[in-house]
């Protein structure tokens, strides 16, 4: 029975998506203040949404839209990988990642991050809260 448990827990953490080695190249959650500083140093800031998605809210002024999560919950890794190099100059670019309610960027960000990226930031709360503060011009009237 022990060595059971053993084994379980040993497959847990192997199957984790973010390993401890990982931990260092996903940097973590950024707020919406914190979001055009990011900008500023240069960041490339991904939009993981559908197309339906950024035509209804619009996008963040200066994102690049690669979806990563179609409407049936699909991921295409490799087509989503090659997006992500054709628009990145190394895997230490300062990249962060964006979705409506912050879920599907930090699962990407996490999955970039096992891929090496070494730079990886998510929106908290994604563009809803964004949208929630007009004043952050983060809504359809700045796109």
């Amino acid at each position: 029975m022990k060595q059971f448990f053993l084994l379980l827990i040993t497959a847990f953490l192997a199957l984790s998506p973010l390993t401890a080695d990982d931990a260092g190249a996903y940097k973590g959650e950024v707020d919406r203040v914190t979001l055009p500083e990011l900008q500023a140093q240069g960041a490339v800031v991904v939009d993981v949404r559908t197309p339906a998605e950024w035509r209804d809210t619009g996008i963040i002024k200066g994102s690049i839209r690669i979806t990563y999560m179609d409407n049936e919950g699909h991921v295409d890794k490799n087509a989503f990988m090659e997006a992500i190099k054709a628009n990145t100059n190394t895997k230490d670019d300062l990249i962060v990642l964006v979705c409506r309610t912050g879920v599907r960027s930090k699962k990407a960000a996490q999955w970039l991050a096992k891929e090496g990226y070494t730079n990886i930031y998510n929106k908290t709360h994604g563009i809803k809260e964004c949208m929630r503060y007009s004043k952050d011009k983060l809504t359809k009237n700045f796109y």
